[in-house]
Parts: C-alpha cells; sequence; structure tokens
C-alpha cells in the first residue's frame, strides 16, 4: 500500500480503522483540521437532521467541522456512542444511540463483545481511547498557536511516530541540540461549577511547554509528531499522534503548578524575534506583565504596559491610596 503524494494526511486507512473498547461499534479515525485526530460514525447521516456542531466532512483525508454542511455529513462516534454520558443530545441522535446501544447489549450477553470498564464515561474518555498511556506516567502541556495539547509522555521523551523499517521510530521529537521551546507560566482555562473550583484551589496559574517562537514549518512538524529525520519523509505513520486537546475539567492531574526541575525559561521579554519566528524592527518590547503577550515596536521606558494592563495597574494603585488613607484618617 503506499500514500499519495498529494495527500494532506499520511496515515494508513487500514490501520486506521478500528473499534470501540466502551460499546464495540465501528469507527474510523482521521486527522483533525487542527491537528489531532478524531474518530468518525463509518456511514453518512443527513446534515439536516444533525446539530451544526456535530456536522463533520472529510477533504483529502483530513476531518473538517463544517456547521453548514449541506446533503449528507460523518458524525463523531463519542456523540452517539450509547456508553458515553451526553448532556445535551438531540432527538435524533437520542434515536440513533437507541438502536447501538440494543447491539451493544445483544453482543454482551451473546459474549462476542467484553466491554473496558471505566467510570464517569464521557465524549471526552470515548474520543481519546486510542492513546495508550499507562497509568500514572507523566505528561506535560504543550502551547502553540493559541491551542493546549496533553502530551502522551513527557516533552523530553516524546517520540516520532512515522514508520521506520516495519516498526514506529523511537527518535525524539525534541532535537537535543536545539530544544525548539521554552517553560512558560499562563493562567489555567476556567472551568465552571465545584469541580472548577477545586482545579483552582492549588492555584491559578500552570506551566506548559511553550512553542509560540518556532516558524511554521517547524510548528507543524510538532503537530504531526514527527522527529526531525522524518519531517520531510512521505513515510506514513505507524501509530496515529497522540495529541489530545487539553481540559482542566478532564486534565487537571497533569498540570504542573511548579516550574519543572532543570527547565529552560523563555527567551527575555524585550528582543527582535516575535511569535512563529517573525522577526520585528526595531526591537519589540513586550508588556512588563510576565502573564501579557502584548507588546510595541515604538520606544517606550521601562516598565511600559499595555492598553489592557495599564487600566488595572491604575485601579489598583487607586485602591491602595484610598485603603492608605481610609488608616490615615482612622
Amino acid at each position: 500500500m503506499r500514500v499519495w503524494g498529494s495527500s494532506a494526511s499520511k496515515t494508513l486507512r487500514r490501520t486506521a480503522q478500528d473499534c470501540c473498547v466502551y460499546c464495540g461499534h465501528a469507527m474510523e479515525y482521521f486527522d483533525r483540521f487542527d491537528g489531532g485526530r478524531i474518530p468518525l460514525v463509518p456511514v453518512e447521516f443527513p446534515a439536516a437532521r444533525v446539530m451544526p456542531r456535530q456536522r463533520w466532512q472529510v477533504d483529502n483525508g483530513v476531518a473538517y467541522l463544517n456547521p453548514g454542511a449541506q446533503g449528507a455529513c460523518r458524525l463523531p462516534h463519542p456523540a452517539v456512542c450509547p456508553m458515553a454520558e451526553h448532556t445535551d443530545a438531540d432527538r435524533e441522535l437520542e434515536d440513533v444511540r437507541r438502536v447501538l446501544a440494543v447491539h451493544t447489549r445483544k453482543a454482551i450477553d451473546t459474549g462476542q463483545f467484553v466491554p473496558r470498564e471505566a467510570k464517569d464515561i464521557d465524549e471526552t474518555v470515548v474520543a481519546e481511547q486510542h492513546i495508550a498511556v499507562e497509568e500514572g506516567t507523566e505528561r506535560h502541556i504543550v502551547r502553540h498557536a493559541v491551542g493546549l495539547w496533553l502530551a502522551p509522555t513527557t516533552v523530553q521523551d516524546l517520540c516520532c511516530v512515522a514508520l521506520s523499517q516495519g516498526a514506529r521510530c523511537g527518535t525524539a521529537v525534541r532535537a537535543e541540540d536545539d530544544p525548539e521551546g521554552a517553560w512558560e507560566e499562563i493562567d489555567i482555562p476556567s472551568v465552571t461549577g465545584r469541580h472548577g473550583q477545586q482545579v483552582l484551589a492549588a492555584g491559578d496559574t500552570m506551566w506548559v511547554y511553550g512553542l509560540n517562537a518556532l516558524d511554521f514549518d517547524a510548528l507543524q512538524r510538532w503537530v504531526k509528531q514527527r522527529c526531525p529525520i522524518h519531517w520531510k519523509s512521505t513515510a506514513p505513520d505507524a501509530v496515529a499522534p497522540e495529541w489530545i486537546h487539553f481540559s482542566a475539567m478532564h486534565h487537571d492531574s497533569h498540570i504542573l503548578h511548579q516550574r519543572p526541575l532543570d527547565a529552560a525559561l523563555p527567551s527575555p521579554r524585550t528582543g527582535d524575534r516575535g511569535p512563529f519566528g517573525i522577526v520585528f524592527e526595531p526591537a519589540r518590547t513586550t508588556c512588563a506583565n510576565e502573564r501579557c503577550r502584548n507588546g510595541t515596536v515604538l520606544a517606550v521606558e521601562e516598565g511600559w504596559l499595555c492598553y489592557k494592563c495599564a487600566p488595572k495597574a491604575r485601579r489598583r494603585e487607586a485602591t491602595h491610596r484610598a485603603w492608605q488613607r481610609g488608616i490615615a484618617d482612622d
């Protein structure tokens, strides 16, 4: 089997077909438009009977979310998996789940299928079942562009997924001579409800491995989870890329509140290179707030704050002065 040279996806179709370990029904994994993976139902459904956020279409081997799709569309398997918990199901998809649940129950009763035991199965758990990660494995959070992704291992142990000599390539994605990234502290994405309060109880910031300073070509190599040797190669994937979208609700156990030991810090806040390797002339000065990435190319004084952080600083200073006056009056 060969992969067509112009195909946007280098994944073999025969290795992307699988059955759900929770319900036993067939599904097909496709590369997502944003670099992730998504399991789709093998058959198509009328788009008019599917909610817009569940309408997916496949083009050139890559799955795209198309809310305005007409005619037929593909459904993600987590949306119809009868073993997962659904909160906002529409009536049409509920009918599909009911039919699939009957087939799953018959397969279990006859001994043809044994479901994997798991607690609190939801759509996120079903979507991530293709990633084989041992329990207790340390996993790092990686940031590129505006997305947060959870790696299957640490950044140092992340391996290439290319097929090499009949097996998976064991070379690390991160080059030893050029780490290509740096650790940075960012705010934890907001999580609503009581569980969100528990997540933020240990702190409202977390440490992630940032790749924002990479050029587009190097960034795509990380997204495809390829080593420098196989980045330009047409070799197919031995396994699917193991990135999954980070969710503070489901992946709170992997949040790092302290900077990892021997971790390289980001480059100085003032310099001639910005996100994605864009060179600024003259030098670009970043906001003095370490959690802000806004900047300017104008000549500004030391400690400059951007248009978002400056009003907040003035309000805090005014509140502090009022508090001091109240103490003096007492």
